[in-house]
């Protein structure tokens, strides 16, 4: 015979399990940098600039107010949109990520872009 509070315990449980309340521990192949989210697959929580000296933005545009300076290497990313047109060294791209209280950067500036496409792994805000 059960107790109350295992009973209870057990129906907790169950009613988790049957809402899918119940926390998935990440797949074996995820990395630290890397977040899931749900339906979608792996999301890079970090990606690469391969320029030096980059700018961030306060929204997503050449023109906006310069937010951080220097940025290089690796650095956190939060989501993707569309903005300005950035033209540098051949590159071309209109999507910009933002970088945590850093603000926007242009796609043109991180590894494994292309032009006129977003960053591969991260997703849209």
């Amino acid at each position: 015979m059960f107790s109350t509070q295992k009973r209870a315990a057990a129906l907790l449980i169950t009613g988790a399990a049957a809402t899918g309340a119940l926390a998935m521990a990440p797949a074996a192949s995820a990395t630290p940098s890397d977040v899931h989210v749900a339906g979608s697959g792996i999301v890079k929580g970090s990606a690469t600039l391969w320029a030096k000296d980059v700018n961030a933005h306060q929204k997503p545009y050449v023109s906006s107010k310069v937010t951080a300076r220097h940025l290089g290497g690796t650095v956190p990313v939060k989501c993707q949109k569309k903005g300005g047109n950035v033209s540098y060294h051949g590159y071309k791209n209109n999507w910009w990520v933002n970088v945590p209280g850093k603000g926007w950067v242009s796609a043109v500036f991180f590894k494994d872009g292309a032009n006129w496409k977003p960053v591969p792994g991260i997703r849209g805000c």
